[in-house]
């Protein structure tokens, strides 16, 4: 399985762009609080597609990671890729 995952900030057409030319079997946008609404609607804007959304706390770098790893770890057997043109530039 093809899963793309994307760091979701105030602009999301790079992501946008990135999911229609990836075309990923699933999507997992992680974003923070304050870009939540962003990944909402991209989220509605991509239906067509399975998309999650993930909440960290950019400037929690010990949890973010951890967030991160264990994402990593439970889709080790999928094709990962990341899209990391948008996002808080902590991530």
């Amino acid at each position: 399985m093809k899963i793309l995952v994307s760091l979701i900030g105030g602009q999301p057409a790079p992501v946008y762009i990135g999911v229609l030319k990836e075309n990923p079997d699933r999507n997992i946008f992680i974003t923070s609080s304050e870009a939540f609404s962003q990944a909402e609607r991209l989220k509605g804007a991509l239906s067509m597609y399975d998309c999650i959304i993930m909440r960290i706390d950019p400037y929690d770098f010990k949890s973010s990671y951890e967030t991160i790893r264990n994402l990593i770890a439970e889709n080790v057997s999928n094709e990962l890729v990341l899209n990391f043109t948008s996002g808080t530039k902590i991530m």
